[in-house]
């Protein structure tokens, strides 16, 4: 995605990320099921070692990544 490996610092910051993501999601009032389900999909299909609150949690990881400038704009 990106052209460049992250660094020690940035990895860190991206698996606080993942860290606080997975807490949020399983918050009272979370709905990681929104987040998973495609538009008209009943149940999610994931990874059978993965649940609702895991997935959600590095899909919004991914969408960081996905969103950052170097990613957008190759130089």
């Amino acid at each position: 995605i990106s052209s460049r490996k992250p660094d020690a610092s940035e990895l860190q910051i991206l698996h606080d990320f993942l860290k606080k993501e997975m807490l949020a999601q399983t918050a009272n009032g979370a709905n990681p099921r929104a987040i998973v389900l495609h538009e008209g999909e009943k149940s999610p299909k994931l990874p059978k070692s993965a649940s609702e609150t895991e997935f959600a949690a590095w899909i919004m990881l991914a969408r960081v990544v996905l969103n950052l400038d170097e990613t957008i704009t190759k130089e």
